[in-house]
């Protein structure tokens, strides 16, 4: 392993030993977030691990932050930004409206969701974005057309994170900017070795329940490109882990922060192995460009 890479895996562990508060709105951020040097993000985003509330709450707290990080990179600049697996699509529609000069396209494997956001939209008398577009699309067989601006996602779970951001690499987008959900269905994975009884244990359970009959069902979430025999992402932690190994990381992450971080610090490793710079990484989240900031 090549001594930034250790330099690098060891700044993602780190950030598990930071003392943190929980974060409750978003008047508690930072004015601004600065984009320069290896792990900047604040420390304050870090959520209670015990908090079920915070655990959610902080999921809106992020997603507006890396909107905002979005904006400041590509504000007064033309160009594509791909928001795959967008649900609901109500982040691209925000994106788009915040970055007129850019084009937003947003796809997901079911538009069910994004119409029904569509309509809400509409039965406010808010008009859609122009600049907005959406697309009916597998992340893991998505055609970007051109070199994208950005790619983000915002609570990608399991393999849909590691989809987009090889997604991201094999388009050259200029930026990444992302939210990670769900470590363990990374590989198509729905076990959980842990035995915890606790709400946020509880949830994800019943979570993989519905999961595996989407899966089954409508052939949401996995596919065999992102099969565990896939793992890990990067060769330098292929030089540590195998794919049985990132196979029990991903059995113990519900409850387990180092597992967490260890499948996030292949994720990191794999940017940095296909040229990028990683801005910032906070617990869940990544920001990265191709490019000096």
């Amino acid at each position: 392993m090549t001594e930034r890479a250790r330099a690098t895996l060891a700044q993602v562990a780190a950030r598990a030993a930071v003392p943190h508060k929980p974060l409750r709105d978003l008047a508690e951020l930072p004015e601004c977030v600065q984009l320069s040097g290896c792990f900047p993000l604040q420390a304050e985003l870090e959520v209670s691990k015990s908090d079920l509330r915070h655990k959610v709450l902080v999921r809106r707290v992020k997603d507006a932050l890396l909107k905002n990080i979005i904006e400041r990179l590509c504000d007064g600049r033309e160009g594509l930004i791909v928001n795959p697996c967008c649900v609901f699509a109500r982040h691209a529609r925000d994106i788009a409206s915040r970055l007129p000069m850019t084009t937003v396209a947003a796809s997901d494997i079911d538009s069910t969701w994004q119409s029904l956001s569509g309509l809400l939209t509409a039965a406010t008398l808010r008009r859609e974005p122009a600049n907005f577009s959406f697309h009916i699309d597998s992340i893991y067989k998505l055609h970007i057309p051109r070199t994208p601006l950005a790619v983000c996602f915002f609570g990608g779970c399991g393999s849909l994170t590691d989809a987009a951001l090889r997604l991201a690499v094999q388009a050259k987008a200029e930026f990444v900017v992302g939210r990670a959900c769900c470590h363990e269905n990374i590989g198509g994975n729905l076990e959980m070795s842990t035995r915890a009884l606790t709400m946020w244990n509880a949830g994800h359970r019943l979570k993989n329940i519905v999961y595996e009959y989407c899966a089954s069902r409508f052939g949401y979430y996995f596919d065999a490109s992102a099969a565990i025999e896939s793992y890990p992402l990067s060769h330098t932690t292929r030089g540590e882990l195998d794919s049985a190994g990132m196979l029990r990381c991903a059995q113990h992450s519900v409850d387990c922060v180092l597992c967490r971080l260890a499948i996030d610090g292949d994720r990191v490793m794999f940017l940095l192995e296909n040229g990028y710079s990683v801005l910032g990484y906070n617990e869940n989240m990544f920001v990265a460009s191709r490019t000096a900031i």
